[in-house]
């Protein structure tokens, strides 16, 4: 039935299952996030939120940014994507990430994943900052989620689950390598 319609409307059916992926991953990632807070909120329950403010603010940073992302879904719902101007604005990259890693704390610690860094200071780049944090959190909760997939597929005891994610800039170029300890997924 899906061949017989014509080739815009199959277009359109296509562009609809691929926003609804793209917005179900997005969702996942801040849910991730505080999931992983709660979990170890609720692993102190003795703690005084003073004691335990870095998950809290944490997870308040994380529900602002979910808020965020699904107000921009239902702006671009409402909108053709394609005349949805980009909010670009020059911003500390360096800061971006220190601080998508601080938010990635809690997730990295209930995986059993250790996260180092490398990051440069001062480096500053021009773009739409929250689509650029939106792809970091993914690629930090990709690295964390699969740093100990060689344990899975090998079937192996315990490894050392490691992400590194490094920034540096040389040659006016700017690098960003987000790299897990991980086995790569095999493409089957």
């Amino acid at each position: 039935l899906h061949d017989a319609l014509p080739i815009w409307l199959q277009d359109s059916f296509q562009a609809q299952k691929h926003f609804a992926a793209n917005a179900a991953h997005e969702l996942k990632t801040p849910l991730t996030v505080i999931l992983a807070n709660l979990r170890i909120l609720l692993s102190h329950k003795d703690a005084t939120i003073r004691d335990e403010l870095q998950w809290v603010e944490s997870t308040q940073e994380e529900a602002g940014r979910m808020k965020k992302l699904v107000e921009n879904l239902l702006f671009l719902a409402r909108s053709d994507a394609k005349s949805t101007p980009m909010l670009y604005s020059t911003f500390s990259f360096s800061d971006l990430i220190l601080g998508c890693l601080l938010t990635f704390e809690p997730v990295a610690f209930e995986q059993g994943v250790m996260i180092e860094d490398e990051i440069s200071d001062d480096i500053f780049i021009s773009g739409d900052a929250p689509q650029i944090r939106q792809l970091v959190a993914i690629l930090l909760d990709n690295a964390c989620k699969y740093a100990g997939i060689a344990d899975v597929l090998e079937k192996s005891g315990s490894s050392d689950k490691k992400v590194t994610v490094t920034l540096t800039s040389e040659n006016e170029k700017i690098k960003l390598t987000v790299h897990n300890t991980g086995k790569a997924i095999p493409e089957e």
